[in-house]
């Protein structure tokens, strides 16, 4: 338990922290998550403590929810919408105007997984959309606190590009030998994974993204980064 709260403690913020960072009350917080806006917590530690003192012994349930850091900004950025409007239409399209940007800097790096792509140079807009739009699900699940670095946009659309790119190299580690420029590639996509995902709870990285991706891609097919 101890190695679990270390982490958490270091990589994330319980909701008061969260809510004294960023200045928002609980009850707008709440109310942001119900307007699907802002992401639910990415871990909730359920606790039993015992205590024993003169007065004999007690025992009660704790729950602590932790939250990506960067979840401050994320915050800000709700707080500055205009509410004349659908505050999740803002927000989404906050979502949806940054992850596009990314992809689109990742493409000009040369990282372009054939699932976006509808040529060798060009972005499928439509399948993009698509794309982002389940993407938006999964953030407001808090899953990508989880497994970025951020949980923000850019991190997302890192994780996801490099993620694909991986795949499809090394056709799920199933290839054997890799040819031509899939080496140059895969190192690149590897770094960018490496920078953009988290290193993930003790107990979850044996099954993580990480592990399958970044340190099983390496030992493989012997990378050096």
């Amino acid at each position: 338990m101890s190695s679990l709260l270390d982490y958490l403690h270091e990589n994330f913020y319980t909701t008061r922290q969260l809510l004294g960072k960023s200045g928002v009350s609980q009850e707008r917080l709440f109310a942001l998550q119900h307007e699907a806006c802002m992401p639910m917590p990415s871990y909730s530690l359920s606790m039993r403590v015992g205590c024993q003192s003169f007065f004999g012994e007690y025992e009660e349930v704790q729950q602590q929810d932790f939250y990506a850091q960067a979840y401050v900004a994320w915050l800000i950025v709700l707080v500055g919408l205009e509410t004349s409007t659908s505050l999740a239409q803002q927000a989404y399209a906050v979502f949806h105007q940054r992850y596009v940007s990314r992809v689109g800097q990742l493409f000009e790096q040369g990282l372009r997984p054939a699932k976006f792509c509808a040529s060798t140079d060009q972005i499928d807009v439509d399948r993009l959309n698509e794309h982002v739009a389940a993407e938006w699900i999964s953030f407001l699940k808090g899953t990508y606190g989880l497994c970025t670095k951020s949980g923000l946009p850019e991190d997302i659309a890192d994780k996801e590009v490099a993620s694909l790119l991986i795949d499809e190299i090394t056709d799920r580690q199933c290839k054997v030998k890799l040819e031509g420029e899939e080496a140059v590639v895969l190192v690149q996509a590897v770094k960018k994974l490496d920078q953009a995902a988290s290193q993930f709870a003790p107990h979850e990285r044996s099954r993580s993204s990480r592990q399958r991706c970044i340190e099983g891609v390496i030992e493989k097919y012997q990378l050096i980064l």
